[in-house]
């Protein structure tokens, strides 16, 4: 039952009868071969087609709270105006897979949170590496107007798609990378003169990643809307930020994690990019 201990309504009832009958039964018309299935919009034919916007989502809700959603339920059965789905930073199973993404990204124009903490090792399957970089990078370039929450937490990011992150995402709001697979030259992307998230960026984690305390301490300086940050290497960062110039700090963080690692060197106002 979707809602819990509530009682079942109706709506409650046909949808976990779609969704528990969804391969074995609704879904043969779109499997068939005979008709090709669209990225942009909802097949007009089969009884799942019969489904209005609002059914169609509890079906895919129920999919995923049961951790059975597949690309192809997706294509089946998403409405273009879906602007998220019931998945967060700490789901432990997450509907965001390379081909999920791509099928949102084409079809809502309007969707506002990704949550894509897969195993890239899971995907190689179906995709090779180099298909993986630019479907991921393809489908974040889709969604650059639209998203305002983002998390690749866990995952895997090329250097490309970062970039494609922080020069073209004006509407981010949350950005996190916690324990994200991100060489640490690349992080300098997140402060570079074309990086336009420094400016709506509320809510940044980088921690448990290779960042450098200098990027750390030049996020931490650029990031002028920041109200909650996160990094292993903060308070490194924080103290030399301080004591350089021997003045409160310039920006405002809310800091749950305190690991860092001491770092000795100088650094000067112009690595700061001051």
């Amino acid at each position: 039952m979707i809602q819990g201990v509530m009682p079942m309504s109706l709506v409650d009832i046909l949808v976990e009868n779609v969704a528990r009958k969804i391969d074995i039964y609704y879904m043969k018309p779109y499997v068939s071969g005979n008709f090709r299935l669209s990225l942009e919009v909802k097949p007009k034919f089969g009884e799942l087609a019969m489904c209005n916007a609002k059914v169609s989502k509890r079906i895919i809700e129920y999919l995923i709270e049961t951790e059975s959603l597949k690309p192809i339920h997706l294509m089946v059965l998403l409405d273009n105006s879906v602007t998220h789905l019931p998945c967060n930073e700490n789901s432990p199973y997450s509907p965001f897979t390379v081909a999920a993404l791509i099928v949102i990204s084409r079809r809502c124009k309007n969707f506002q949170e990704v949550h894509f903490h897969s195993d890239l090792r899971t995907e190689k399957a179906t995709w090779k590496p180099k298909q993986i970089k630019s479907h991921i990078d393809g489908s974040l370039k889709n969604l650059s107007t639209s998203v305002t929450v983002l998390n690749f937490r866990d995952a895997y990011i090329d250097k490309t798609a970062l970039k494609t992150i922080c020069t073209s995402f004006k509407s981010l709001r949350v950005l996190n990378l916690h324990q994200a697979l991100i060489e640490k030259d690349d992080f300098e992307i997140l402060v570079c003169p074309e990086c336009v998230i420094k400016e709506t960026v509320e809510n940044l984690r980088i921690d448990k990643t290779s960042v450098s305390v200098v990027c750390t301490a030049k996020c931490l300086v650029l990031y002028t809307k920041l109200t909650y940050f996160r990094s292993d290497r903060t308070l490194t960062a924080l103290f030399l930020e301080r004591t350089k110039r021997n003045i409160s700090s310039s920006f405002k963080t809310t800091v749950l994690e305190q690991n860092f690692k001491s770092y000795n060197s100088i650094i000067s106002d112009a690595e700061l990019g001051r």
